[in-house]
Protein backbone atom coordinates (compact mmCIF):
# COMPACT_ATOMS: atom_id res chain seq x y z
CA UNK A 1 0.00 0.00 0.00
CA UNK A 2 1.62 3.28 -1.08
CA UNK A 3 1.38 6.49 0.92
CA UNK A 4 2.06 8.60 -2.18
CA UNK A 5 -0.56 11.27 -2.78
CA UNK A 6 -0.94 14.42 -4.84
CA UNK A 7 -3.67 17.01 -5.29
CA UNK A 8 -3.98 19.43 -8.20
CA UNK A 9 -6.08 22.59 -8.21
CA UNK A 10 -6.56 24.60 -11.37
CA UNK A 11 -7.08 28.31 -10.61
CA UNK A 12 -8.85 29.18 -13.82
CA UNK A 13 -9.17 32.89 -13.01
CA UNK A 14 -5.41 33.20 -12.45
CA UNK A 15 -4.31 30.82 -15.20
CA UNK A 16 -2.10 28.75 -12.90
CA UNK A 17 -2.15 25.23 -11.50
CA UNK A 18 -1.39 24.46 -7.83
CA UNK A 19 -0.12 21.07 -6.67
CA UNK A 20 0.36 19.75 -3.16
CA UNK A 21 2.01 16.35 -2.89
CA UNK A 22 3.73 13.89 -0.61
CA UNK A 23 5.64 10.89 -1.88
CA UNK A 24 7.14 7.99 0.02
CA UNK A 25 8.58 6.06 -2.91
CA UNK A 26 7.84 7.79 -6.20
CA UNK A 27 10.56 8.89 -8.61
CA UNK A 28 9.81 10.77 -11.81
CA UNK A 29 11.53 9.65 -15.03
CA UNK A 30 13.05 12.27 -17.37
CA UNK A 31 10.34 14.66 -18.53
CA UNK A 32 9.64 18.37 -19.12
CA UNK A 33 6.84 20.88 -18.55
CA UNK A 34 5.38 23.53 -20.83
CA UNK A 35 5.16 25.95 -17.90
CA UNK A 36 7.53 27.29 -15.26
CA UNK A 37 7.41 25.33 -12.02
CA UNK A 38 8.00 27.25 -8.79
CA UNK A 39 7.80 25.07 -5.69
CA UNK A 40 8.65 24.83 -2.03
CA UNK A 41 9.93 21.72 -0.29
CA UNK A 42 7.86 21.19 2.87
CA UNK A 43 9.53 18.13 4.37
CA UNK A 44 11.97 15.40 3.43
CA UNK A 45 14.41 15.71 0.56
CA UNK A 46 13.89 15.84 -3.19
CA UNK A 47 16.74 14.36 -5.19
CA UNK A 48 16.97 15.98 -8.62
CA UNK A 49 18.90 15.66 -11.86
CA UNK A 50 18.51 18.85 -13.88
CA UNK A 51 20.72 20.84 -16.24
CA UNK A 52 23.26 18.04 -16.06
CA UNK A 53 23.70 18.46 -12.31
CA UNK A 54 22.55 16.64 -9.18
CA UNK A 55 20.60 18.77 -6.72
CA UNK A 56 18.87 18.27 -3.38
CA UNK A 57 15.95 20.39 -2.22
CA UNK A 58 15.38 20.44 1.52
CA UNK A 59 12.61 21.95 3.70
CA UNK A 60 12.31 25.69 3.19
CA UNK A 61 14.14 25.72 -0.13
CA UNK A 62 12.55 26.95 -3.35
CA UNK A 63 12.51 24.62 -6.34
CA UNK A 64 12.44 25.97 -9.92
CA UNK A 65 12.13 24.44 -13.38
CA UNK A 66 12.12 26.37 -16.64
CA UNK A 67 9.77 25.39 -19.49
CA UNK A 68 11.13 22.65 -21.68
CA UNK A 69 13.95 21.70 -19.30
CA UNK A 70 14.29 17.94 -18.90
CA UNK A 71 14.56 16.83 -15.28
CA UNK A 72 14.05 13.75 -13.16
CA UNK A 73 14.10 12.71 -9.53
CA UNK A 74 11.97 12.32 -6.43
CA UNK A 75 12.36 10.43 -3.21
CA UNK A 76 15.71 9.04 -2.13
CA UNK A 77 16.07 5.58 -0.67
CA UNK A 78 14.01 5.36 2.54
CA UNK A 79 13.26 9.10 2.31
CA UNK A 80 9.92 10.79 1.84
CA UNK A 81 9.38 14.13 0.13
CA UNK A 82 6.54 16.65 0.43
CA UNK A 83 6.16 19.88 -1.52
CA UNK A 84 3.82 22.49 -2.94
CA UNK A 85 4.29 24.05 -6.35
CA UNK A 86 2.75 26.23 -9.02
CA UNK A 87 2.73 25.66 -12.77
CA UNK A 88 2.94 29.18 -14.22
CA UNK A 89 2.53 29.87 -17.96
CA UNK A 90 5.34 31.73 -19.70
CA UNK A 91 3.30 34.89 -20.50
CA UNK A 92 2.75 35.55 -16.78
CA UNK A 93 6.48 35.36 -16.03
CA UNK A 94 7.34 37.53 -19.01
CA UNK A 95 4.72 40.10 -17.99
CA UNK A 96 6.18 40.23 -14.47
CA UNK A 97 9.73 40.69 -15.80
CA UNK A 98 8.65 43.51 -18.11
CA UNK A 99 6.66 45.17 -15.32
CA UNK A 100 9.79 45.69 -13.21
CA UNK A 101 11.73 47.18 -16.11
CA UNK A 102 13.74 44.18 -17.22
CA UNK A 103 13.70 43.41 -20.93
CA UNK A 104 13.71 39.82 -22.09
CA UNK A 105 12.01 37.58 -24.59
CA UNK A 106 12.69 34.36 -22.67
CA UNK A 107 13.41 34.92 -18.95
CA UNK A 108 15.02 31.94 -17.26
CA UNK A 109 15.58 30.92 -13.64
CA UNK A 110 19.26 30.15 -13.17
CA UNK A 111 19.22 27.62 -10.31
CA UNK A 112 17.16 24.49 -9.72
CA UNK A 113 17.25 24.99 -5.92
CA UNK A 114 17.24 28.39 -4.20
CA UNK A 115 18.06 28.87 -0.52
CA UNK A 116 16.38 32.20 0.23
CA UNK A 117 14.14 32.47 3.34
CA UNK A 118 12.43 35.67 2.12
CA UNK A 119 11.48 34.18 -1.22
CA UNK A 120 10.36 30.95 0.47
CA UNK A 121 8.20 32.91 2.94
CA UNK A 122 6.57 34.86 0.11
CA UNK A 123 5.82 31.65 -1.75
CA UNK A 124 4.38 30.06 1.40
CA UNK A 125 2.09 33.08 1.91
CA UNK A 126 0.93 32.76 -1.69
CA UNK A 127 0.09 29.08 -1.19
CA UNK A 128 -1.93 29.97 1.93
CA UNK A 129 -3.79 32.70 0.08
CA UNK A 130 -4.62 30.37 -2.80
CA UNK A 131 -5.98 27.76 -0.40
CA UNK A 132 -8.20 29.90 1.82
CA UNK A 133 -8.89 33.26 0.18
CA UNK A 134 -12.30 33.55 -1.48
CA UNK A 135 -11.80 37.07 -2.82
CA UNK A 136 -10.44 36.72 -6.35
CA UNK A 137 -8.83 40.18 -6.33
CA UNK A 138 -6.80 39.41 -3.20
CA UNK A 139 -5.56 36.14 -4.66
CA UNK A 140 -4.59 37.91 -7.87
CA UNK A 141 -2.75 40.65 -5.95
CA UNK A 142 -0.81 38.06 -3.92
CA UNK A 143 0.22 36.25 -7.09
CA UNK A 144 1.25 39.49 -8.80
CA UNK A 145 3.28 40.54 -5.76
CA UNK A 146 5.14 37.24 -5.65
CA UNK A 147 5.87 37.27 -9.38
CA UNK A 148 7.22 40.83 -9.11
CA UNK A 149 9.52 39.73 -6.29
CA UNK A 150 10.64 36.75 -8.37
CA UNK A 151 11.24 38.97 -11.42
CA UNK A 152 13.66 41.13 -9.39
CA UNK A 153 15.44 38.18 -7.81
CA UNK A 154 19.08 37.39 -8.61
CA UNK A 155 18.09 33.99 -10.02
CA UNK A 156 16.00 35.53 -12.79
CA UNK A 157 18.11 35.70 -15.94
CA UNK A 158 16.90 37.87 -18.79
CA UNK A 159 19.46 36.96 -21.44
CA UNK A 160 18.00 36.81 -24.95
CA UNK A 161 17.28 33.21 -25.91
CA UNK A 162 19.67 31.29 -28.10
CA UNK A 163 18.07 30.40 -31.43
CA UNK A 164 18.77 28.09 -34.32
CA UNK A 165 21.01 25.83 -32.28
CA UNK A 166 19.18 22.59 -33.03
CA UNK A 167 20.35 20.59 -36.02
CA UNK A 168 17.79 20.55 -38.76
CA UNK A 169 17.59 16.77 -38.61
CA UNK A 170 16.46 16.80 -34.99
CA UNK A 171 14.03 19.62 -35.74
CA UNK A 172 12.45 17.56 -38.52
CA UNK A 173 12.15 14.55 -36.22
CA UNK A 174 10.53 16.63 -33.48
CA UNK A 175 8.07 18.19 -35.93
CA UNK A 176 7.12 14.76 -37.25
CA UNK A 177 6.58 13.42 -33.72
CA UNK A 178 4.45 16.46 -32.90
CA UNK A 179 2.32 15.96 -36.02
CA UNK A 180 1.90 12.25 -35.23
CA UNK A 181 1.76 12.40 -31.44
CA UNK A 182 -1.19 10.00 -31.28
CA UNK A 183 0.28 7.39 -33.65
CA UNK A 184 3.01 4.83 -33.26
CA UNK A 185 6.08 6.15 -35.07
CA UNK A 186 8.65 3.44 -35.91
CA UNK A 187 12.24 4.55 -35.51
CA UNK A 188 12.85 3.59 -39.13
CA UNK A 189 10.31 6.19 -40.27
CA UNK A 190 11.74 8.83 -37.97
CA UNK A 191 15.21 8.11 -39.34
CA UNK A 192 13.94 8.58 -42.90
CA UNK A 193 12.26 11.87 -41.96
CA UNK A 194 15.38 13.18 -40.26
CA UNK A 195 17.81 11.93 -42.88
CA UNK A 196 19.97 10.21 -40.29
CA UNK A 197 20.56 6.59 -39.39
CA UNK A 198 18.56 5.21 -36.46
CA UNK A 199 21.61 5.09 -34.23
CA UNK A 200 22.82 8.55 -35.16
CA UNK A 201 19.33 10.01 -34.66
CA UNK A 202 18.99 8.45 -31.21
CA UNK A 203 22.30 9.93 -30.13
CA UNK A 204 21.80 13.49 -31.40
CA UNK A 205 18.10 13.63 -30.46
CA UNK A 206 18.93 12.80 -26.83
CA UNK A 207 21.86 15.20 -26.84
CA UNK A 208 19.74 18.10 -28.11
CA UNK A 209 16.47 17.53 -26.26
CA UNK A 210 17.45 15.53 -23.19
CA UNK A 211 14.84 12.92 -24.14
CA UNK A 212 14.72 9.95 -26.47
CA UNK A 213 12.15 10.16 -29.30
CA UNK A 214 9.90 7.76 -27.35
CA UNK A 215 10.13 9.88 -24.19
CA UNK A 216 9.46 13.04 -26.20
CA UNK A 217 6.33 11.58 -27.79
CA UNK A 218 5.11 10.13 -24.48
CA UNK A 219 5.44 13.58 -22.89
CA UNK A 220 3.28 15.10 -25.64
CA UNK A 221 0.67 12.40 -25.16
CA UNK A 222 0.55 13.00 -21.42
CA UNK A 223 0.25 16.76 -21.92
CA UNK A 224 -2.71 16.20 -24.24
CA UNK A 225 -4.25 13.69 -21.83
CA UNK A 226 -4.12 16.27 -19.04
CA UNK A 227 -6.03 18.76 -21.18
CA UNK A 228 -8.67 16.22 -22.19
CA UNK A 229 -9.16 14.93 -18.65
CA UNK A 230 -9.55 18.50 -17.40
CA UNK A 231 -12.18 18.99 -20.09
CA UNK A 232 -14.17 16.11 -18.63
CA UNK A 233 -13.52 13.48 -21.29
CA UNK A 234 -13.75 9.84 -20.06
CA UNK A 235 -10.39 8.24 -19.36
CA UNK A 236 -11.02 5.41 -21.80
CA UNK A 237 -11.66 7.81 -24.66
CA UNK A 238 -8.68 9.93 -23.65
CA UNK A 239 -6.40 6.87 -23.76
CA UNK A 240 -7.50 6.08 -27.33
CA UNK A 241 -7.35 9.72 -28.44
CA UNK A 242 -3.81 10.09 -27.13
CA UNK A 243 -2.48 6.95 -28.78
CA UNK A 244 -2.10 4.67 -25.78
CA UNK A 245 -2.73 0.94 -26.14
CA UNK A 246 -5.50 1.07 -23.56
CA UNK A 247 -6.55 2.86 -20.38
CA UNK A 248 -4.23 0.87 -18.12
CA UNK A 249 -1.31 1.73 -20.40
CA UNK A 250 -2.14 5.43 -20.12
CA UNK A 251 -2.55 5.14 -16.35
CA UNK A 252 0.93 3.68 -15.91
CA UNK A 253 2.61 6.39 -17.98
CA UNK A 254 0.47 9.15 -16.49
CA UNK A 255 1.29 8.06 -12.95
CA UNK A 256 5.00 8.04 -13.76
CA UNK A 257 5.10 11.57 -15.19
CA UNK A 258 2.35 13.38 -13.28
CA UNK A 259 2.58 11.61 -9.93
CA UNK A 260 -1.05 10.52 -9.62
CA UNK A 261 -3.61 8.56 -11.62
CA UNK A 262 -5.67 10.07 -14.45
CA UNK A 263 -8.83 9.64 -12.37
CA UNK A 264 -7.36 11.56 -9.44
CA UNK A 265 -6.05 14.29 -11.73
CA UNK A 266 -9.41 14.62 -13.46
CA UNK A 267 -11.21 14.88 -10.13
CA UNK A 268 -8.93 17.74 -9.10
CA UNK A 269 -9.01 19.75 -12.33
CA UNK A 270 -12.12 18.89 -14.36
CA UNK A 271 -13.92 21.80 -15.99
CA UNK A 272 -16.28 22.29 -18.96
CA UNK A 273 -14.34 22.68 -22.23
CA UNK A 274 -14.97 22.54 -25.99
CA UNK A 275 -15.65 19.13 -27.54
CA UNK A 276 -12.92 16.52 -27.79
CA UNK A 277 -12.39 17.13 -31.50
CA UNK A 278 -11.52 20.80 -30.89
CA UNK A 279 -8.94 19.95 -28.23
CA UNK A 280 -7.36 17.36 -30.50
CA UNK A 281 -7.29 19.85 -33.34
CA UNK A 282 -5.50 22.49 -31.28
CA UNK A 283 -3.08 20.21 -29.40
CA UNK A 284 0.33 21.81 -28.91
CA UNK A 285 3.68 20.10 -28.65
CA UNK A 286 6.07 20.89 -25.71
CA UNK A 287 7.61 23.80 -27.67
CA UNK A 288 4.27 25.52 -28.18
CA UNK A 289 3.78 24.63 -31.85
CA UNK A 290 0.20 23.88 -32.81
CA UNK A 291 -0.34 20.53 -34.49
CA UNK A 292 -3.37 20.10 -36.70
Amino acid sequence: MTADRANFHLHRDLGIEHISAKYEHHRFPPHAHQEYLIGLTISGVEHIIQDGKHWQSRPGQVRTINPGVVHEGGCGENEHWAYEALYIPEPLILEAVLSVGRVATAPRLSAAVVDDPRLAAALSRLFDRLRIEEDALLREEELAGFLSQLARHRIMRVDPPLVDREPQAVERARDYLAANARRRVPLEILAMVSGLSKFHLLRVFKAQTGLTPWQFQTQMRIDLARRLLTAGEPAGQVAVACGFVDQSHMTRRFRQLVGLTPAAYAADTRQPQPPLRNLLRDHQDPRGKVTR
